[in-house]
């Protein structure tokens, strides 16, 4: 037994996530003992929660076991890398790539980031944060050694981390991505150099990080791309910036903490440190534990305790930059950095698209095509987020919303009358959330008034549906909301206290639309087996329409005749058009007008607020706008940034405005004069990506003007709803 003990390596096992050419993007690994006999002899692939194991990397643990190991440490370095032969790069590249994704997931259990995939739900459900916090940070510690150990017996290494640092630190042009994909990666060269400190390279990384955090927070926030401070003033510029920075300067911040109080211990050598591991078998001491979880209870689990770039600039001893004026200057020139280094903008997608810095080149597109490409990543570039609806007004994007899990698929506004913004958004998270929204005027230094932000707060999750939440409606007193989902049912909530107030059952396919009517005394609702329901509040069944499409009915609109008698009108993928009355001989509803006009599957109805007009969009493209008391067809539009389908129509509450999301765009048209008074847009990877492929996803779902019309909701695809808002032009 003890001959057998003597030729035990451990280890851990890892899952490595590869991009298509191979560079490592994740390794993630929990840190449970496993034998290299156990993996090979046994076949495992699981740890002991579950996640999966595709590679085994042998630890150091102390000099007997280092000296018995070193054999498999360095074969199996290679089969991560993929490579034949041990190399110097490849094995700083494998162990830096393992300690980053210590520091991602130390990020994950202290400060609400996504769990990685690797991490199975049993594991979160089971393992305290705090315990998976001092987990992640031996984890650190322990590859760590691992890394000073191959500096010790490979001296080539510390050689090849010592030119990475003097050439980013004397040349700019190696700074870039094409040359230092990674700065997180390379910043852990430090860690086995005796030459060099944080200090001696502070200044060069912290801007070349400003560069590249540009193309992360213009996506969200596009005001952030223009250097005019009429059109993005100081304050705003620094408070979204830190705002949408958050996780990039922590991990920095923890990274520096590290190497300035482990890696760089004052009168010890890097010989000394690798000593002291060995002898308490690569783990930190109690002291050196007790330090690095209070830095994560300091940096990390507080609620933002660097709370401008002031901060966190004094934090990484950046002198230079130690007064908001000197922090905007440099935030600018980020922005023309980033857009000459090609970080964001037109070309970034291809030159940085596939995540390593290296430049992918399709030989055997044509000129035509790669000129083609360039227009359309040209024109959904996030520069002229804004839209001048004329000299004196402009749509700005002023925020985003964030709190479902799924794409977001409906939004309505509630009605109220104690100056509250509220509105509610279902998703396919099986949920609707109640949000809270107020607007903020910032000022800029000088305290003139600045551009208005959105910032909103959900509320209220109203959960209980076991499918996608595919519309919702608001009662008229702004007190109830009904819910229609793909599990066949509708559910009524109160929103001031989020409790199901009642249940509708009587559709048998999924429920794709529901409303109520004006007076709240009947809801309608209709979906794939082709039938409308007319209940009363009370969930009671009044009427079923069998068969009143012979197709799925995708979408349907209550309003009041000219009479003043309910009536609605509903859409299909039959093409027809059909408006609803309420037949007094009969006591039941009937058609009134059956509406022929779409070439295509229609998808959704908008009716404007006088009751006058109905407006239908369809799969193609198509808008077209209906006399609804007549039953005849006015004109119709088409859409111009997209042949696609029509996902949703809003008619404005406060102007002659017919607005309809098409694709990645809001278009929005002024009915008087039939013309388009521009377009919505907001560009990222995935819109650019989608285009790429031929891809036909939709990635705007709904929209919905606020009451007084001066404000536009958009559900996303990305989960997110995206607020713009309509003002005076300052300019």
């Amino acid at each position: 037994e003890d001959d057998r003990n003597s030729k035990c390596i451990l280890g851990v096992g890892l899952h490595v996530v590869k991009s298509s050419n191979k560079w490592i993007s994740k390794i993630s690994t929990e840190m449970d003992f496993l034998s290299l006999s156990a993996y090979k002899d046994y076949n495992i692939c699981a740890g002991a929660w579950s996640e999966e194991i595709n590679f085994f990397l042998p630890l150091v643990i102390n000099e007997k076991h280092a000296e018995r190991a070193r054999k498999a440490i360095l074969h199996r370095i290679n089969m991560i890398a993929e490579e034949k032969t041990f190399r110097v790069q490849h094995a700083l590249m494998v162990v830096t790539a393992i300690m980053n994704s210590f520091v991602v997931q130390l990020m994950a259990n202290t400060i609400g980031m996504e769990e990685t995939q690797s991490m199975s739900r049993r594991y979160q459900q089971r393992v305290d944060p705090k315990i998976a916090s001092e987990k992640a940070l031996v984890g650190y510690c322990a590859f760590h050694h691992l890394l000073l150990w191959l500096a010790d017996n490979f001296p080539e290494i510390k050689e090849h981390a010592r030119k990475s640092i003097e050439q980013f630190i004397k040349d700019p042009e190696y700074r870039t991505k094409k040359e230092t994909p990674d700065l997180g990666k390379f910043l852990l060269n430090l860690a086995i150099v005796d030459e060099y400190s944080w200090q001696d390279l502070n200044d060069a990384f912290v801007h070349e990080s400003l560069d590249r955090q540009v193309k992360w927070y213009v996506d969200k926030f596009p005001t952030l791309a223009y250097l005019d401070d009429a059109k993005c003033s100081p304050t705003q510029r620094l408070a979204l910036t830190v705002k949408s920075t958050v996780i990039s300067r922590k991990l920095v911040i923890f990274q520096v903490f590290f190497l300035s109080h482990v890696c760089k211990q004052s009168g010890r050598t890097l010989t000394d440190i690798l000593h002291d591991y060995n002898t308490r078998w690569g783990r930190p001491t109690e002291d050196q534990k007790r330090l690095l979880m209070k830095a994560v209870q300091s940096l990390l689990l507080k609620h933002d305790t660097i709370n401008s770039w002031l901060d966190y600039f004094h934090t990484l001893k950046i002198a230079k930059l130690n007064n908001n004026a000197q922090v905007c200057t440099a935030l600018k020139k980020a922005v023309v950095n980033s857009k000459n280094k090609q970080y964001h903008g037109a070309k970034a997608q291809r030159m940085h698209g596939n995540g390593n810095g290296r430049k992918r080149v399709n030989r055997r597109r044509s000129n035509t095509a790669v000129k083609t490409t360039m227009m359309q990543e040209e024109m959904f570039a996030v520069q002229e987020a804004n839209l001048h609806v004329s000299d004196a007004e402009v749509i700005e994007y002023v925020g985003v919303l964030q709190g479902h899990r799924a794409p977001v698929t409906c939004i309505k506004v509630v009605p109220t009358s104690s100056g509250e913004n509220r509105i509610v958004s279902g998703s396919r998270d099986k949920s609707a959330v109640v949000w809270k929204y107020q607007q903020q005027v910032r000022k800029s230094f000088g305290g003139v008034p600045d551009a208005t932000l959105v910032e909103g707060a959900m509320t209220k999750r109203l959960s209980g549906h076991n499918h996608f939440v595919s519309d919702l409606d608001i009662s008229a007193d702004g007190r109830y909301a009904i819910t229609a989902s793909w599990d066949r049912l509708l559910r009524l909530y109160c929103i001031d206290t989020g409790r199901l107030c009642r249940k509708f059952v009587g559709h048998s396919k999924d429920v794709l639309a529901v409303r109520f009517s004006a007076d709240n005394r009947v809801i309608v609702s209709a979906g794939m087996d082709n039938a409308v329901c007319i209940w009363n509040t009370l969930g009671v069944l009044q009427q079923r329409i069998e068969r009143a499409h012979h197709s799925w009915i995708t979408g349907l609109q209550c309003s009041n005749c000219v009479d003043g008698s309910f009536a609605f009108v509903t859409v299909a993928m039959d093409k027809i058009v059909k408006v609803w009355h309420y037949d007094e001989t009969q006591s039941m509803y009937t058609v009134k007008h059956a509406l022929r006009g779409h070439t295509a599957a229609v998808c959704c109805v908008a009716v404007s607020p006088d009751d006058s007009l109905c407006a239908t969009g369809d799969k193609y493209g198509n808008v077209l706008l209906w006399d609804l008391d007549a039953g005849k067809l006015i004109t119709t539009l088409e859409a111009i940034s997209a042949r696609r389908e029509i996902s949703c129509i809003r008619f404005s509450p406060s102007r002659y405005w017919l607005s309809f999301t098409v694709a990645d765009c809001v278009e929005i048209w002024e009915l008087e004069e039939k013309k388009n008074v521009g377009i919505l847009r907001k560009g990222n990877e995935l819109d650019i990506a989608s285009r790429k492929t031929g891809s036909t996803i939709k990635n705007l779902n709904c929209i919905e003007w606020s009451i007084d019309g001066k404000t536009l909701f958009v559900g996303q695809c990305n989960h997110e709803i995206a607020v713009w808002k309509l003002s005076k032009n300052s300019i």
